[in-house]
């Protein structure tokens, strides 16, 4: 049996920096509306880069892995996966909400044609003003939160990793495990209690300053894109009385 694969390093490494970076476009392509359509597909990139980065890590196995770095792993995926069920959950209600609306603007306009219609629906949905406690606790913004968490991990991972030089090659081989006089399995010395505490405090230096950072950042977000919005709304709204 195989147990570490050296040429596997090389497609690890490639598929952990796709990730973050395909991450970083994703939030510019949300960020920037000429380039809103993208952002879908940079999300994709993102989640099937991440499960590459996963797979191919298993190939590259030798002693196994810190408990800081099994936290972050957790919590990437537990993120990214509920992060990608609660933006379909959001489409699904979204979509809802625009046949609804396209019943209503029908009955105001019965020749409309159904792409016609579900496009009116879909603009007026759209630019309509939300205030910026709706923007912050909706499905949307958790999803956004969730899925920036996900790629924190990745990314810190990759940004403190030099790829040059900290792959030692595969050191380790299937082999039968020695037994011990009474026929008990001999394994390496487990680490320590305090070992293992120093690396749950820095998982939690790590992590719990990132959360708190998000959501206060997505909060800022959805502040500033809550007042532009009723601000357009009202010049609109003005331009027409003054028409």
């Amino acid at each position: 049996g195989v147990a570490c694969l050296d040429g596997m390093y090389t497609f690890h490494i490639l598929f952990a920096y796709i990730c973050v970076a395909a991450g970083i476009f994703a939030f510019l392509a949300r960020a920037i509306p000429p380039l809103k359509r993208y952002h879908k597909y940079f999300g994709m990139i993102f989640m099937i880069s991440m499960y590459f980065t996963e797979g191919s890590a298993i190939l590259i196995f030798n002693t196994g892995l810190p408990r800081a770095i099994i936290i972050f792993l957790s919590i990437m995926l537990f993120s990214m996966s509920i992060g990608y069920f609660t933006i379909k959950i959001h489409q699904a209600r979204f979509q809802s909400k625009v046949l609804r609306l396209a019943d209503q603007i029908q009955d105001q306009n019965p020749g409309e044609t159904v792409s016609g219609l579900t496009k009116k629906a879909t603009n007026r949905l759209m630019n309509e003003a939300k205030p910026w406690y709706k923007r912050a606790f909706s499905l949307k913004a958790l999803h956004g939160y969730l899925m920036t968490l996900a790629w924190y991990q990745m990314a810190g991972r990759a940004g403190v990793t030099n790829p040059f030089d900290s792959w030692e090659q595969c050191y380790v081989y299937p082999v039968y495990k020695e037994l011990g006089d009474n026929g008990e399995l001999v394994l390496y010395p487990p680490i320590t209690d305090e070992q293992a505490t120093q690396q749950l405090q820095f998982a939690m230096y790590i992590t719990i300053p990132a959360v708190i950072g998000f959501a206060v950042f997505g909060l800022v977000i959805s502040l500033i894109a809550g007042y532009w919005s009723r601000r357009n709304l009202d010049n609109k709204e003005s331009l027409l009385h003054k028409g």
